[in-house]
């Protein structure tokens, strides 16, 4: 392999296959420029770039050290052999970003505000794991105490990154996630538990009606509608309540609620109010 060019005395760029691949390793580029022979010996990391990012690569490694990409790849790594999950080339420039001034916010006492880790916790449970080990990862390498929060901004890098995520829909989960639970809390005037089982329904049902919603997958509509209005029915102290969630989906993700996708709200808010009941 030839050196296609050098960044620094541990980082050199290669060309494999027509791909451009960063090449890291202790004293890779030390006194080599492009055209000589790369030292196989040498190599500890090896990772490529979508497109021409590699240039961006190469501007931020120009403000801050290697060693934050290299914790990148110890995450996208993890990622792989835990839950064999596959993450794309651009998390090398927005998750190193993201970690570089992390550590620099965690060293001057800067706090970030939430960004919605029960709820990532519950719709993306691998990528929440995998945040949750990159942050005692950071804190044991660099020394420092991140605030918990910031497995909620690690767990959106994740999610925004994985091999096959197409539409990038991890903001909007959450943002429907929050406002469906605030519209039933609100209507129905209950402090829904969210370390009950019945949550726990409610939200895994929530995020595959936000698949359909996004037009990740095929609606939900049976055809049964007579079995959908009789539960309508009998559950018709919820009507009002699903009458709302149906509004602001269509407000805001222009989707109409089938019959059978109110039934299935009912009753799952229906289970909820049972389990305040109980409390």
């Amino acid at each position: 392999m030839e050196i296609s060019k050098v960044f620094n005395n541990n980082c050199v760029a290669t060309i494999i296959d027509g791909v451009e691949y960063v090449i890291t390793g202790s004293g890779i580029g030390f006194q080599m420029k492009a055209g000589d022979v790369l030292d196989e010996n040498k190599i500890e990391k090896k990772f490529s770039f979508m497109d021409d990012t590699i240039n961006e690569f190469e501007k931020l490694l120009n403000n801050i050290p290697l060693d934050y990409f290299e914790s990148t790849r110890a995450i996208v790594e993890y990622a792989f052999h835990k839950y064999n999950i596959t993450l794309n080339d651009g998390i090398n420039i927005t998750l190193t970003d993201h970690i570089s001034y992390a550590v620099l916010r965690a060293r001057e006492g800067i706090q970030m505000p939430s960004l919605f880790r029960d709820e990532l916790k519950m719709f993306y449970p691998e990528e929440y794991e995998i945040a949750d080990w990159g942050l005692k990862f950071l804190n044991k390498k660099y020394d420092v105490e991140l605030p918990i929060d910031e497995i909620g901004y690690i767990a959106v890098h994740v999610v925004n990154s994985r091999d096959g995520n197409q539409s990038h829909q991890a903001q909007n989960m959450i943002f429907f996630l929050k406002e469906v639970i605030e519209i039933i809390s609100e209507d129905l005037d209950v402090v829904i538990d969210k370390d009950s089982r019945d949550y726990t329904r409610l939200t895994t049902h929530l995020k595959y009606l936000a698949y359909r919603v996004f037009g990740e997958s095929q609606s939900l509509d049976s055809g049964g509608n007579e079995v959908a209005q009789l539960v309508s029915s009998k559950l018709s102290k919820y009507n009002n309540c699903v009458a709302k969630i149906a509004s602001f989906i269509l407000q805001r993700f222009d989707y109409h609620l089938s019959l059978d996708e109110r039934m299935y709200l009912s009753i799952h808010i229906y289970q909820i109010m049972q389990s305040s009941a109980r409390v």
